[in-house]
């Protein structure tokens, strides 16, 4: 019989498709990425769950930036599977909707509902630290302050407006010493608010916009994902698990009420409860979770290895997603990883060092990439632009009606883009290659987080190499000034908005097929597009910008950049000015790595995607090269080597039967770690909060 929980699509290859263009891996045959439920008396987008998605984003928002800066704690967010949203959500499912439901079956959120919630957390999580803030705010002030010890700084910062500022004379010690120092405590905290409103509304003039395409980017795409390639989106689909409808008489639902899934989260949280321990207590045993083995390979080519080939640690969570994923998808990131550490030891064992000519491939490989998936999505993305231009030929076309406001919203906000870029001084045509760019790169970020599953995502690519490899030496000082100013806020894709909107997407695709009205459940039409859901993601962007703003630059004041970012505030902020003086030189920032190596890194994504296409049973999943070589994966790859290894031999073993039945502990290791996780950011909270300076622990790559 099924299991408790219900059960997954068949894990076995050919239930995979992941590039639906192949009619051998997409017949009709094929299930949906996630079984029914059933039927809601109303859809998930109520007043209710509308009104506490609100609040939960403004505590997001608020919230988020005090613990990561003022508190240095666990970072709230930190990933795609952010610790302190999943933590929430988790009060809301394990806490407020039983006693709900204890006290009046009628006054429980439902699971629409809580899938609301939570696709309104997830775009909210996207701005308060790392996805934008925590870079964009130092940057307003860091260069003006350091433009005394560092004068050759002027002639590159002359090239950026005066608007973008709150002040270019580095002696307002109101505005910007302020900024650095804060204020001893008991002095008044003077924020000058009046010289933040205008460069923050003209930097809102383009982010928003540029946001909003993001998202709208997102719609256009996400069914083409969802129904036609079947990804399985493994972190949305543990999310969708711990927020289905308990049955009547229950207070916790399924996934809750089996003891398969306690028993693999009661594992892992005894593990890391016992090293929380050991953390603050030393005398307190600890338990291994991991292997370092630096020290025994020092000689020969051994010597060579890799960091992460000699030394790793062992996520559950990841472990637990990668029994989820499909078996080409685990075995492909684990390949790629040990195949590329191989290489790169063998070939500094002959003399040569490849490691920045093998990033420079993964640029390539990422921008190919990017082009690959609009290629699959040739289809879907041509009718709905034929329904926003033109009119329907044919019967399918009706069903992307919903998308003609998505295109033409998308046009809007990259034309508002593209004029804020143009009036910076910016040429149009490096303003247009520009947003292309960016969104070719977080739409792989999207993709690695929904097909492989992947929360920790952290390619090597940084702002100044964005034009330096296409185009070497071809842009004006002025030109490049420019773009560094308005791409390094947002070009830091630890908590890219895209990869939440999609997981948000996915969760409101199951909202939708949820609402009594709609009957066709496998039709084109998308259930997500619908104008109450987007419309809300969208002023939850919006919403999430001005509170983490507004708290972000009162921390600032209070406590200081210097205590509280100096990392990006001081050490970042000035490697973007050197990079710009650099440039303005004639110092490259990447020597001798350009477009040659770009295309060997974008031909190997067409060879790898041609095989994935053309072969039913190829094995490996282009997306795992464009991370070869980046620290996350070098984080996560014994981990998912575990999973993949166990999934292999439960397959082989007991075939989908047994693989139903062990599922549930799977799910509970990644239910486990992020509880004691967010456990643990409580406590250190406490401590902190609490005038002592003992570190937090940390469970999670962040």
């Amino acid at each position: 019989g099924a299991p408790a929980c219900g059960t997954f699509p068949d894990p076995r290859s050919n239930s995979y498709t992941g590039y639906g263009m192949n009619p051998k891996r997409s017949g009709n045959s094929l299930p949906t990425a996630l079984p029914t439920e059933p039927t809601s008396r109303f859809g998930g987008v109520t007043v209710r769950s509308v009104l506490l998605g609100f609040c939960c984003v403004i505590f997001i928002a608020a919230y988020a930036p005090y613990n990561d800066l003022g508190l240095n704690n666990t970072m709230f967010i930190g990933n795609h599977f952010p610790i302190g949203v999943t933590f929430l959500m988790c009060i809301f499912i394990l806490g407020l909707n039983p006693l709900l439901r204890w006290i009046d079956p009628k006054w429980a959120l439902r699971s629409s509902e809580l899938m609301i919630i939570w696709a309104m957390c997830l775009v909210g999580a996207a701005f308060p630290t790392a996805g934008l803030l925590r870079q964009l705010i130092p940057w307003l002030i860091s260069p003006t302050y350091l433009l005394p010890h560092h004068p050759e700084w002027q002639v590159v910062l002359d090239f950026l407006p005066d608007w973008l500022f709150p002040t270019r004379d580095p002696k307002q010690d109101v505005i910007v010493t302020n900024f650095f120092l804060g204020t001893e405590p008991g002095e008044p905290r003077a924020v000058p608010w009046g010289e933040w409103a205008g460069p923050l509304a003209m930097w809102a003039l383009y982010f928003v916009p540029f946001f909003l395409g993001v998202l709208l980017l997102s719609v256009l795409l996400s069914q083409q994902w969802i129904v036609r390639e079947k990804l399985q989106y493994p972190i949305a689909t543990v999310m969708l698990e711990m927020v289905r409808d308990a049955p009547p008489g229950s207070r916790w639902n399924a996934i809750f009420r089996d003891r398969r899934m306690w028993v693999g989260a009661g594992m892992v949280m005894a593990v890391h409860l016992i090293n929380g321990l050991h953390f603050y207590f030393p005398k307190v045993p600890s338990i291994p979770i991991g292997f370092d083995m630096t020290d025994l390979f020092t000689e020969g080519v051994w010597a060579h290895n890799m960091w992460y080939m000699t030394s790793c640690t062992v996520y559950f969570s990841m472990l637990g997603i990668a029994f989820l994923m499909a078996s080409e998808v685990s075995l492909s990131l684990w390949f790629f990883v040990v195949l590329y550490g191989g290489i790169i030891a063998v070939l500094r064992y002959q003399g040569f060092d490849p490691w920045e000519a093998m990033r420079t491939q993964s640029y390539g490989a990422i921008l190919a990439m990017g082009g690959y998936l609009l290629f699959l999505a040739r289809a879907h993305l041509w009718r709905a632009f034929r329904m926003a231009f033109g009119s329907a030929r044919d019967p399918l076309d009706q069903k992307y009606i919903a998308y003609r406001w998505v295109v033409w919203g998308l046009i809007l906000c990259i034309a508002a883009c593209l004029a804020w870029l143009w009036s910076s001084g910016m040429p149009l045509i490096v303003a247009a290659a520009q947003i292309i760019l960016l969104y070719l790169v977080y739409l792989v970020m999207a993709r690695l987080v929904a097909e492989t599953g992947m929360f920790f995502v952290l390619p090597r690519m940084w702002t100044e190499h964005l034009f330096q490899l296409l185009v070497p030496n071809t842009l004006s000082a002025k030109t490049y000034a420019l773009v560094t100013s308005s791409v390094f806020p947002a070009f830091y894709p630890r908590e890219t908005l895209m990869p939440f909107a999609f997981n948000a997407l996915r969760l409101g695709h199951e909202a939708g097929r949820q609402e009594p009205h709609r009957r066709d459940r496998t039709a084109v039409a998308v259930p997500e597009a619908s104008g109450a859901f987007v419309g809300t993601l969208m002023s939850c962007i919006i919403l999430s910008l001005v509170v983490a703003g507004a708290v972000s630059i009162l921390l600032y004041y209070s406590r200081g950049a210097i205590r509280t970012n100096s990392w990006f505030a001081i050490t970042w902020c000035s490697n973007q000015c050197d990079y710009m003086v650099n440039y303005l030189n004639g110092i490259p920032s990447m020597p001798g790595h350009g477009p040659a190596y770009m295309a060997i890194g974008a031909g190997l994504i067409v060879m790898l995607g041609f095989f994935r296409l053309r072969f039913a049973r190829w094995p490996l999943v282009p997306i795992a090269l464009c991370v070869a070589t980046s620290d996350a994966l070098g984080y996560m790859w014994f981990s998912i080597l575990i999973g993949w290894i166990c999934k292999t031999c439960v397959m082989r073993v007991g075939g989908i039967s047994v693989y139903n039945r062990v599922r549930p502990a799977f799910l509970g290791m990644v239910i486990g770690e992020i509880l004691i996780a967010g456990a643990w950011m409580v406590v250190g909270a406490v401590i902190r909060m609490n005038g002592y300076e003992l570190d937090s622990v940390r469970i999670l790559p962040s």
